[in-house]
């Protein structure tokens, strides 16, 4: 600073001031306007407290290692370290487990490149390449297991064994994970410190994955579910009765989840995307490198990037943005490696063209604004090469050296994977993209299916004058408040004080060189995602902008570099004001307004069940959980009341709020009792949950829903009511619904009888002769049971049964209502007994039960 002081250039020292002001008064309007205004309350609750105390510890510890201890001895520091945060968040399983997962994809990569390509090539990156092939390899065989039927949970987690084992036949490579640790032991303590900062980003979201106030209210409706949602019997080309929209995403990501999905907890599903973020920071660290960035500066920015909230919020949510996210970045890396290499090799290996390719086409599976996003880098890199024709030749893309058929056939496997994907909603719906393009669709001469309808989503944009624009911006950097979907993960506004920056050095006098091969890719990408922030309502959902926000951030600081040289203290001190701000808020914050991480537990447990089991209880809704637990099949619901409450019930939910909104699914379907029962026949619904006072909203389908009480029997709770319309009890001669109401401790009719548990609880209606019979079948698994017999609490009469048929009668008042009980005292469950799968509580077999 004093060096440049004595040159007596005024206007440097007026930049660097400003500079330095612009970013203090940019982390006081994030404190005050968002921190202070909208997070006061979080910031003083004991999972922020602790957590942030927690995260000092851990700082402190790695920081202890690297002093201390030198390489090896180092980096198993930071791994026990590491692993024992993970244990005591009760994460450590999901995190191997998920680890595993995605070494098995890189081995198969490695595995299907030496295959196919004959030859032990250096490839630039590996482990992205190697990834992104064994990614693409392993959908595609899912896909075609899919197709024949089998691609249920266990059967593509044997094909990913499969693959796995089978990708050792080419020999052994270094895991990714090992070659991570390996890079880290080789760093200086300099180098060290933002890798360890980047750890910690990684362990922070790894701790949110396990959280009971985590789990947001997207990831649970359609992402944290698949065994409701998703797949059926046989695969996910199974149409489960699903109408809203968000069922019908293309669902490669969701098909990538399978293996690892329908464990009993949450976090393995979650994990996955906390590990595409570090793809992704892992990505960006690549990417700056080639920049010509040095290691420290490369993971300093990627730290920049990494804590912005939008970008690390996503990674502890079942969402696809994260890997829809990833996949981009990936291609346009790729992309601008391979321009580069145009320039300076002659050899003109067009392999980093082929990789790009596929990883923006396998994009186009994931998030549903790819569709707009691809094509625009597409047309950024064909703006390039017309305005660049003796550097670029498009017959370079072909005539290379090697390989090029081979790499092409690659290409070809990621079309049909994409295919695949799309596929699956045409099959379901009709259409190939629902609802995306709207009525195009019917031009194009497709016919939508019963019962789906379609929309232009894109209809809801809105029209804003110029005072309008800039207010929508200064909310959207500086006080986003009045955007609720921007609030919970903000988009920070580091963009806006680089571009600033940027413009103040231009007074300088300085010459930048426009960097024209990574600005004709960002550009029409960054134009594509201020139109969204400009005309979506409402400011639209932050994730919408992340792939615009982190390809301009890499932008403007690639050309920002000739300034940090000459510049470097003060530039890098008012960036470095960034990272703590931006982490506290990332801390604080979490699209289901979470705060901080889930509490340590020394046992390491899982908290996804007891986050359920309080829910339930909490919400009155316990019982009909229980009845869906134990009725030991998926099935269809629909459901009015909670949202949030009612996705996480044992079957197949789709809830009113979804499924009779025209932005979502089709509300003809609610308009009349007969279009109601149409549609229940089409979606083979079998349980109906309703709230038992009628509620505030959607009172007249409360309504339809409310008849069907006389149209089934009902398992009753505090809050809810489930009514089971089971068509063969209705239909069975012995059992009349107009005087006998089945309520909880029944399990599914299965023809002729129907198991109940310990307890089955009926009421019913006597007639004029006030008989009650019950026959049933004892089967022998304890020798002789008792089964007891209450009538309104009062025991009535009792009967020991040894193996085989029973019949029980008793005389009870004439024309009475009577809630009646029958309690066994033993009970088994059929799994534990070595006789299946079944894992509900049974004790008998109820063949018939009569009131005259």
């Amino acid at each position: 600073m004093i060096d440049i002081l004595t040159k007596g250039k005024q206007r440097v020292l007026f930049v660097l001031l400003a500079i330095l002001f612009l970013s203090i008064a940019f982390q006081y309007s994030t404190i005050k306007n968002i921190l202070y205004k909208v997070y006061k309350w979080q910031m003083v609750q004991p999972e922020i407290i602790n957590g942030i105390f927690e995260i000092l510890l851990v700082s402190a510890a790695f920081l202890a290692v690297v002093v201390f201890f030198k390489k090896s001895w180092c980096t198993a520091g930071i791994i026990i370290i590491s692993a024992v945060f993970l244990y005591f968040h009760g994460i450590l399983p999901a995190v191997i487990l998920a680890v595993l997962y995605f070494e098995a994809m890189i081995s198969l990569g490695r595995f299907s490149l030496n295959l196919l390509l004959k030859t032990k090539n250096e490839i630039i990156d590996k482990y992205l390449v190697f990834f992104l092939i064994g990614f693409l390899v392993w959908c595609f065989v899912s896909i075609i297991c899919s197709l024949l039927g089998k691609g249920s949970f266990n059967d593509l987690r044997i094909v990913t064994v499969l693959l796995w084992l089978l990708s050792y036949i080419k020999g052994f490579n270094m895991p990714l994970l090992v070659h991570l640790l390996k890079k880290f032991s080789e760093l200086n303590k300099r180098e060290k410190m933002p890798s360890l900062f980047l750890i910690i980003l990684v362990l922070i979201q790894s701790a949110k994955a396990n959280t009971s106030l985590a789990y947001e209210f997207d990831s649970i409706w359609y992402g944290l579910r698949p065994e409701a949602v998703l797949v059926g019997n046989a695969s996910f080309y199974d149409n489960l009765g699903m109408v809203s929209y968000v069922h019908l995403y293309p669902k490669l990501f969701e098909l990538f989840l399978i293996p690892i999905s329908n464990l009993g907890n949450f976090s393995y599903i979650i994990i996955i995307n906390v590990i595409f973020y570090s793809l992704l920071m892992y990505t960006l660290i690549m990417m700056f490198r080639k920049l010509n960035q040095n290691m420290f500066t490369s993971l300093f920015y990627t730290s920049l990037i990494a804590t912005i909230p939008v970008v690390s919020n996503m990674a502890s949510t079942a969402k696809t943005d994260m890997f829809s996210t990833f996949l981009l970045v990936l291609g346009i890396y790729f992309l601008w490696n391979w321009i580069v290499s145009l320039r300076q090799n002659e050899t003109r290996d067009s392999s980093q063209f082929w990789f790009s390719i596929i990883s923006l086409t396998l994009s186009l599976g994931g998030k549903p604004t790819n569709i707009l996003y691809v094509p625009f880098i597409v047309l950024g890199l064909i703006i390039y090469i017309l305005l660049n024709k003796s550097t670029l030749q498009i017959k370079g893309i072909f005539k290379i050296k090697q390989y090029t058929t081979r790499y092409s056939i690659l290409f070809a496997l990621s079309i049909l994977v994409i295919a695949g994907v799309y596929y699956r909603t045409y099959k379901i719906s009709g259409v190939p993209l629902y609802p995306t393009f709207g009525n195009l669709w019917d031009k194009l001469g497709f016919e939508v299916q019963y019962p789906y309808a379609l929309k232009n989503v894109g209809e809801t944009a809105v029209l804003l004058d110029v005072m309008g624009f800039l207010s929508r911006w200064f909310h959207l950097f500086f006080d986003p408040q009045p955007y609720g979907h921007v609030i919970m993960l903000w988009i920070g506004n580091i963009s806006l004080f680089l571009i600033l920056s940027l413009g103040l050095f231009r007074l300088l006098g300085n010459k930048m060189e426009l960097k024209k091969d990574l600005l004709f890719l960002v550009a029409p990408l960054c134009l594509v995602g201020m139109f969204y922030a400009t005309v979506l309502p409402n400011g639209g959902d932050s994730n919408f902008y992340l792939v615009p926000l982190i390809m301009g951030t890499v932008g403007v600081i690639h050309h920002l570099t000739p300034c940090l040289f000459r510049y470097k203290k003060i530039l890098f001190i008012s960036l470095v004001l960034f990272i703590p701000v931006q982490s506290l808020l990332m801390f604080v914050s979490h699209p289901s307004w979470s705060y901080g991480m889930s509490p340590i537990n020394i046992a390491g447990e899982n908290n996804t069940d007891r986050l359920k089991n309080n829910l339930f209880q909490y919400n009155g809704i316990a019982k009909v959980e229980e009845h869906l637990k134990n009725s030991g099949s998926m099935d269809k619901c629909i459901g009015l009341g909670d949202d949030y409450l009612l996705n996480q019930l044992s079957c197949r939910m789709e809830t009113i709020n979804a499924t009779a909104s025209d932005y979502l699914g089709n509300s003809k379907l609610f308009s009349s009792m007969e279009n109601l029962k149409e549609f229940i026949n089409w979606s083979n619904t079998k349980y109906l949950i309703i709230p038992n006072s009628i509620p505030n909203d959607n009172q007249a389908i409360y309504g339809l829903l409310k008849e069907f009480h006389s149209k089934g029997y009902v398992v009753a709770d505090s809050k809810y009511d489930l009514i089971v319309l089971d068509r063969d009890r209705e239909s069975s001669s012995d059992t009349a619904i107009n005087d006998i109401q089945l309520l909880q401790g029944w399990f599914t009719n299965e023809g002729s009888y129907s198991w109940i548990g310990k307890t089955a609880e009926a009421r019913v209606r006597t007639g004029a002769a006030g008989l009650l019979e019950i026959k049933g079948f004892q089967p022998g698994v304890f020798g002789n049971v008792t089964i007891k017999v209450f009538a309104d609490d009062e025991l009535i009469t009792q009967k020991t049964v040894t193996q085989g048929e029973f019949a029980i009668e008793h005389q009870l008042d004439s024309n009475e209502v009577i809630n009646l009980r029958i309690e066994v005292d033993k009970a088994f469950i059929p799994k534990e007994k070595g006789m299946g799968d079944d894992i509900r509580e049974l004790s008998i077999m109820i063949n018939s039960l009569k009131i005259s």
